[in-house]
């Protein structure tokens, strides 16, 4: 992932339990806080739900009932970082490896037509593995995801640029 200088003008630190009222919860605060910033409602609305598409990863694939999630704002630069960390047991993690080797921003609309055909060929409506994808297609940013035993760490940067 790129190093960006990240001029933090305010953020969000919550641990939360893998309750998917958090999910409704933290959309619902992004938008109060993205929507003061920024007047560009369409990219705004990418933001909020490629982050909900993150939170929910990490509470689906959470394995001791609890996330964290950090978000930081620079307005200036109209920039937003996410970064989620969760445990996952070791059939999880192999899984989010497998599908996140091919995930770019270079390729994306390959790889996100491919996985729309899929899914569409598929009866596992849990296992369409599109959110990543689109997390990276719709926000047009890369992930940045390491390991540690068995956490999970996924980071990104939005820009508002990018997106509009």
């Amino acid at each position: 992932m790129e190093k960006l200088d990240i001029k933090r003008q305010s953020f969000l630190n919550l641990t939360f339990s893998t309750d998917w009222f958090f999910v409704s919860a933290i959309r619902s605060l992004l938008k109060e806080i993205l929507n003061k910033h920024y007047k560009n409602i369409e990219s705004v609305s990418v933001i909020i739900i490629c982050i909900s598409e993150l939170i929910e990863n990490s509470i689906k694939y959470s394995d001791n009932g609890k996330a964290h999630v950090s978000i930081d704002f620079d307005f200036e630069n109209g920039l937003v970082m996410c970064q989620l960390t969760n445990t996952a047991n070791e059939e999880n993690i192999k899984s989010l490896k497998d599908e996140t080797k091919d995930l770019n921003i270079n390729n994306i609309q390959e790889v996100y037509i491919k996985r729309v055909e899929r899914a569409a060929e598929s009866s596992d409506e849990d296992k369409s593995q599109l959110g990543l994808a689109r997390v990276v297609f719709d926000g047009q940013t890369n992930l940045d995801i390491a390991f540690n035993d068995n956490q999970v760490i996924v980071r990104t940067v939005f820009s508002i640029a990018k997106i509009e």
